[in-house]
């Protein structure tokens, strides 16, 4: 099945259905890029998370998974192809409590002036030296496209697949229903209370 640069939008909706079906997927975020004939979707499966590029164009990006289109004869084979960047161990990232505690904070953390830094490879809070544990994590997440650094004024941000993996709370506390630590949820706790939550 040949995809011209006028239907491939509705080819990746046919997709994203067929995707949703799948037992145990769902669609954590969905966003157009505003640069490229690009659409980046963001799947959960139990508690990892991926993102895969559906591209028109074989253009390379080498941050997350790209079926493009023209390589594929049909659309089963894309089908196919995407089901094998499902998340999974090894591929994607796991969304633990402590993780949804950091984008809690990250989320309050630079509002108004900004106090959550990197400084060379250095993170800071209100001016205060991040411990590595979380430092590490942060990068990870950043290396994931959940956070980024505003080059202006490097704010660590949430990217709009990380608001979207927040506002899931719910979802994933759900999914790991088994675990009590999600029935206290870090979005109505304040940064200072967060903070601490980063340390334990």
């Amino acid at each position: 099945m040949t995809i011209t640069s006028y239907d491939w939008q509705n080819e990746a909706t046919m997709l994203i259905q067929a995707m949703e079906k799948v037992p145990g997927v769902w669609l954590v975020e969905k966003h157009h890029s505003n640069h490229s004939e690009s659409i980046y979707l963001t799947f959960a499966v139990e508690m990892m998370v991926n993102t895969i590029r559906l591209a028109f164009h074989p253009a390379w990006y080498g941050k997350v998974d790209t079926i493009v289109f023209s390589q594929f004869s049909s659309r089963q084979a894309r089908i196919r192809a995407m089901k094998q960047c499902l998340p999974r161990p090894h591929h994607g990232i796991e969304i633990t409590y402590q993780k949804m505690v950091l984008l809690a904070f990250v989320a309050k953390a630079n509002v108004g002036q900004g106090e959550l830094l990197q400084i060379a490879d250095e993170i800071r809070w209100q001016k205060a030296l991040v411990p590595v544990t979380v430092t590490q994590t942060i990068h990870r997440l950043i290396a994931a496209g959940i956070l980024w650094i505003n080059p202006k004024d490097q704010r660590i941000l949430l990217t709009q697949i990380g608001q979207a993996i927040l506002a899931h709370y719910d979802d994933f506390a759900e999914t790991d229903y088994k675990n009590p630590v999600w029935d206290e949820n870090p979005q109505i706790m304040t940064t200072a209370e967060l903070f601490v939550q980063l340390l334990t």
